[in-house]
């Protein structure tokens, strides 16, 4: 909804775009790359974000519907949603850079410190002592599972791994 309302505003100000604009800078903050007002210009950056949203969604739903009910799995769960924040943000501001003069490092400071605060929230969960009980692994062995998330055993003939609640559905 965020990048929407971006969109909305971009047409909304439609005139007031310059007719070319900085889309990159070097490490001297000396613009290098430059976009025209066209659509492609000046929705590309919404267009990708939303692209990136959807992705990272889609992800989100796979690793908590066909992943192992782990500690990991809510973990990994939890920091991807959180971390469409402030990616959204980014391509919000990026989207908007023509129309407002917002620092180039304000996304790249925001995306840097949601992450930090991603990896330092996770390493504590992960690491704490007693689970909550409707954490707990499901029956195959725990040597078999690589990062509490992917299933290798090559001894194992079935080609799908089943969670016990599914096999529980189905008896």
């Amino acid at each position: 909804l965020a990048l929407a309302a971006v969109a909305w505003y971009l047409h909304a100000r439609w005139d007031a775009l310059p007719l070319r604009f900085p889309i990159h800078w070097d490490a001297a903050n000396q613009p290098n790359g430059w976009a025209e007002r066209t659509w492609r210009g000046v929705y590309g950056p919404v267009l990708f974000g939303a692209y990136l949203d959807l992705v990272l969604l889609g992800l989100v739903w796979l690793l908590a519907h066909e992943t192992r009910k782990s500690v990991m799995r809510r973990v990994t769960v939890r920091a991807v949603q959180f971390l469409l924040y402030p990616l959204t943000f980014t391509f919000g501001t990026i989207a908007l850079l023509p129309l407002t003069p917002v620092p180039v490092w304000l996304p790249v400071t925001v995306m840097f410190a949601c992450g930090l605060g991603v990896v330092v929230w996770a390493f504590r969960k992960i690491t704490a002592p007693s689970p909550l009980a409707d954490e707990t692994p499901e029956p195959q062995s725990d040597a078999f599972w690589k990062a509490g998330m992917v299933y290798w055993n090559p001894d194992d003939p079935a080609i799908f791994v089943r969670s016990e609640e599914r096999r529980v559905g189905k008896e």
